[in-house]
């Protein structure tokens, strides 16, 4: 693949969209030149994020500073943090916490906010938080380690993507601006939109896993409390 860089994929989504840069219908409302664009791109960008995230790919990896807890047991019903601002993803499962010490080893267990109630080193996400269950003794220092959300698309921002999946991006924006009244086309342009997204995702796919390992299904998790 040729390299792709911001202006390209900017070029790409018009000519999917079918629409000049300096479309009037851009700027019917008092927009900023692009502004339209800007938008479509940044959820184009965040919507391929997330599908490269799903099937296996994990760049945009970034570690917090050291987290101090607010909140008590008593008070509270465990102790929280507040999330990054651009906090996509917790970078682990429950297999995996994403609650790290300074070396790098994994402290607790990721859990769903359903099971909340459970006492002992768990850990969940809630309401923009990061929270600790009733009982749980972290270490300090402790960090949490998570998958940040890509800045929004500009004029001038770096492109942080990988080079082989970067087609992706145009597709997918284009897709989430099909039913604008702007677009110039009828059914046989969304289609090509689709087909465009489709066959984006097709040429991506091989290059995201990058092991062979077979995906494997998980066993339910089991918990329990004593008395």
């Amino acid at each position: 693949m040729s390299e792709l860089t911001a202006d390209s994929i900017l070029r790409t989504f018009l000519r999917l969209v079918g629409v000049d840069a300096d479309d009037d219908e851009w700027v019917r409302n008092g927009e900023a030149a692009n502004e339209v664009a800007y938008t479509y791109l940044t959820i184009g960008l965040r919507a391929a994020q997330n599908w490269l995230i799903d099937n296996g790919l994990k760049n945009w990896i970034t570690r917090t500073p050291v987290l101090s807890w607010s909140g008590s047991d008593a008070a509270n019903g465990g102790t929280y943090v507040d999330l990054p601002s651009d906090f996509l993803r917790a970078n682990g499962d429950d297999e995996r916490s994403p609650l790290v010490e300074a070396d790098g080893t994994r402290w607790g267990t990721l859990i769903e906010e359903k099971d909340k109630h459970w006492r002992g080193d768990f850990c969940y996400v809630a309401n923009d938080q990061l929270w600790l269950a009733r009982e749980a003794a972290p270490p300090s220092p402790v960090y949490l380690e998570y998958i940040k959300r890509h800045d929004p698309w500009a004029a001038s921002f770096t492109l942080d993507f990988p080079e082989v999946a970067r087609c992706l991006i145009a597709p997918e924006a284009a897709v989430a601006a099909m039913d604008e009244n702007w677009l110039p086309g009828g059914a046989e342009m969304k289609a090509g939109i689709q087909s465009a997204m489709l066959r984006a995702r097709e040429r991506v796919r091989p290059f995201v896993r990058r092991t062979r390992k077979p995906r494997q299904l998980r066993k339910p998790r089991r918990g329990g409390n004593h008395w």
